[in-house]
């Protein structure tokens, strides 16, 4: 699997260097093709977690935090009920998620968001499941919100912040010295 990143936005990420390079037609063979293949993201979306779907995001978790912490992560998921997963697939792979919970009648929070690290900064974990705001919308909930941790790239912070976040505050923390409270009205 190769999926190409470049300068120019469209749905499925950056698009080339060249943007004339990435759409332009190649013969060969007397037969006409494009240069590159788009490659489909295929999303599924649950609000029944069962432990097959907690196997796929621990993989993707491991590889984009670099550690997976299943007593961290039963913790949480253990007190919550209502939870939505989003998992983004490319050719059967998974590559991102998405995982949020109800926290109050009114506010989603997104809990957990990864992708593979070789497709990183493509906009994928922003992705999965066509967002959160269409899924909890037709849920009746009135905001998202999430905290970024300093073990959080910059780059998560930014897709937020684009994807209509606003900076609401920070918490402070043992172990990663900052959050930062963000939150998003529908």
């Amino acid at each position: 699997m190769v999926i190409y990143e470049t300068r120019y936005e469209n749905d499925q990420g950056k698009l080339g260097s060249t943007k004339q390079m990435f759409f332009e037609i190649k013969c060969s063979r007397w037969q006409a093709h494009p240069r590159f293949k788009e490659i489909p993201l295929n999303n599924t979306t649950t609000t029944d977690v069962t432990e097959s779907d907690i196997n796929i995001i621990a993989l993707l978790i491991e590889k984009s935090l670099g550690e997976w912490d299943p007593k961290r992560f039963y913790s949480t998921f253990n007190q919550h009920q209502k939870f939505h997963l989003a998992t983004a697939y490319i050719e059967d792979q998974p590559v991102g998620f998405k995982i949020g919970y109800e926290r109050t009648q009114h506010e989603f929070y997104n809990n957990l968001v990864g992708s593979a690290t070789d497709i990183g900064g493509l906009g994928i974990a922003g992705r999965p499941g066509g967002g959160s705001a269409q899924l909890v919308t037709r849920t009746g909930f009135f905001k998202i919100s999430t905290k970024n941790t300093k073990s959080i790239s910059k780059a998560m912070l930014i897709l937020n912040i684009k994807n209509g976040f606003k900076i609401i505050g920070t918490e402070p923390t043992d172990k990663d010295g900052i959050k930062i409270l963000m939150e998003k009205k529908l």
